[in-house]
């Protein structure tokens, strides 16, 4: 156990239902420090998660108070050299490498960013001033917090500095500026950057014309925990049960799953959607309305479930197949769940998928597929013999027990420790 103080900086994690995937890395980390801090930057949700006995929690406003609003241009004075050359680089970098044009909305961000990142980073500094220890500093998120520690990468407390890198804060087609700032930045001025998928690595890469792999950018996939032991049969009855699993916001496309349901004729399905979100109440609409003279369909909208719960719900319940058709993945760590439940799956080409889900253990759809290409994909599962479908249930748990279980966490903890 090293005697670095790890503060770990979350948009969620302990509080709400968020971050599901920390709730079992913390354990290992738990094991690796003596001590950890994690900075929630969640102060709305009230239910705290269970957090090993060595974690603190504090909780961190992102949204700036009129006395942070006053006093942050002297904060901008406490390192307006560091600042200058940041904003310079990456104006550079829009010019350049990108080949943008900068207007007004890419600029804000931009300004946002660093604004936030700047007015964190004396928060943490503050924090770290309290006690005299070295500190490890790690951000979840590839976004103002892992800037935040990036501009205190210097400091004489700060052994170092590390961020993971997800989806919604690399790929540009997530931003409706189709913008990520500061990359460059952030790749410098980091210890070490640890993608969840080879994908998200190679786009960054590619984003900032590197060819030749950094020694720092790393890969450490995210990892689910379950029985390592699970044994297969036949199925034991005969209802084709599809689950999908996520929130309900457009870039999930459920939509294309109902469009897909609505075409089956003669077949029985049942459809159980886990998740809620914004477009819950549109979506249900939309299953009632398309769906309705499909009596053999059956659907529900379970809503929100606690990472505990989705796990009993696939104890509990023989699910042939899930879905997962969004526009835009890191890698999904709903499929690796799934999976370590010998659960196939049919998902669309997008982010890291395709590292996970293959021929073997599910079908790959494009990335844009038709309503018609989902039904013709879900049809040829529902015609499976059950000898077949064991064999994707195997290759599925497979694939979860080799690549995507816990102790990626293990790996992870341990990397973080070594220089």
């Amino acid at each position: 156990m090293i005697n670095h103080k790890l503060i770990l900086i979350t948009h969620n994690y302990p509080y709400g239902l968020g971050e599901t995937f920390l709730e079992t890395e913390i354990q290992y980390l738990a094991e690796e420090f003596k001590e950890i801090l994690i900075i929630c930057k969640n102060v709305h949700d009230k239910d705290c998660r269970k957090v090993p006995k060595n974690v603190t929690v504090k909780r961190f406003n992102p949204k700036s108070s009129f006395i942070r609003k006053f006093i942050f241009p002297f904060l901008i004075l406490t390192r307006p050299r560091q600042l200058l050359f940041d904003l310079k680089t990456e104006l550079n970098v829009l010019k350049t490498i990108y080949a943008f044009k900068i207007n007004i909305s890419r600029l804000n961000m931009l300004f946002h960013f660093m604004a936030k990142g700047l007015e964190f980073s004396y928060y943490l500094l503050k924090e770290m001033n309290k006690e005299n220890k070295s500190y490890l500093l790690y951000s979840y998120w590839l976004d103002n917090s892992a800037y935040s520690i990036k501009l205190l990468s210097g400091e004489i407390h700060v052994n170092k500095t590390i961020s993971r890198a997800h989806r919604g804060e690399i790929y540009f087609e997530s931003s409706k500026t189709e913008y990520q700032p500061m990359f460059k930045i952030l790749c410098d001025g980091l210890d070490e950057i640890y993608f969840i998928s080879r994908n998200g690595k190679r786009y960054f890469q590619e984003k900032l014309g590197i060819k030749e792999g950094l020694s720092h950018l790393k890969i450490s996939r995210l990892g689910v925990i379950n029985d390592e032991n699970r044994q297969f049969s036949t199925p034991l009855n005969k209802i084709f049960l599809i689950v999908s699993c996520s929130n309900l916001i457009t870039v999930k496309r459920i939509d294309l799953i109902i469009k897909a349901l609505s075409l089956f004729q003669y077949e029985k399905i049942d459809w159980i959607h886990i998740g809620g979100g914004p477009e819950y109440n549109k979506l249900c609409e939309e299953a009632k309305r398309l769906l309705k003279k499909s009596a053999n369909i059956e659907f529900n909208f379970i809503g929100s479930l606690s990472n505990q719960e989705v796990f009993d719900f696939y104890e509990k319940n023989e699910v042939s197949l899930i879905v997962n058709v969004s526009a835009s993945e890191g890698i999904p760590v709903s499929l690796m769940e799934a999976f370590s439940f010998g659960i196939p799956a049919i998902a669309t080409n997008v982010g890291g998928t395709s590292e996970l889900v293959n021929n073997s253990n599910g079908i790959l759809l494009n990335s844009n597929p038709s309503a018609e290409e989902l039904f013709e994909a879900i049809r040829e599962f529902y015609l499976l013999s059950d000898s077949e479908i064991l064999v994707y249930r195997e290759n599925a748990f497979h694939t979860w027990k080799k690549n995507y279980n816990s102790k990626n966490y293990k790996k992870f903890s341990t990397m973080l420790i070594s220089r």
